[in-house]
């Protein structure tokens, strides 16, 4: 039997993110992965957007299955208005921590909606 993965389990699911006002031209994508390998599972949750106001302060907000909204941090858009955050189970280089974020119990499974605000108001919003 050369099929020695039957633990290994993957989930991976990207969604569009969409301008919550009309005529804005800004976007962008979210991204969440999980993949439970010989027991260890690591977890994803990456976020990218374009077209926004250049260096502009967002954060995001997601919301979690019978948890609520929790606050993910600030998003920092450049000189172009791009900006891109990973946070990962087991990070590296650049990207943030995820599991301070998650409450007791979910993983990125669960995540709902994501929404990227700007003085609280939410400019970007997907569902996944």
């Amino acid at each position: 039997d050369d099929d020695d993965d039957e633990d290994d389990d993957e989930f991976e699911q990207q969604i569009r993110l969409v301008a919550t006002s009309p005529g804005s031209a800004i976007t962008g994508r979210a991204k969440i992965e999980l993949e439970s390998e010989h027991g260890t599972t690591k977890q994803e949750f990456e976020v990218e957007i374009e077209k926004a106001a250049p260096n502009t302060t967002l954060r995001i907000r997601v919301q979690i299955a019978g948890s609520g909204v929790f606050d993910f941090g600030q998003l920092v858009t450049d000189g172009d208005g791009k900006a891109k955050v990973r946070f990962r189970s087991d990070p590296s280089g650049s990207d943030r921590t995820l599991l301070p974020h998650l409450p007791s119990g979910k993983t990125v499974v669960d995540f709902q909606v994501i929404e990227i605000t700007n003085n609280n108001v939410a400019v970007l919003s997907g569902l996944f």
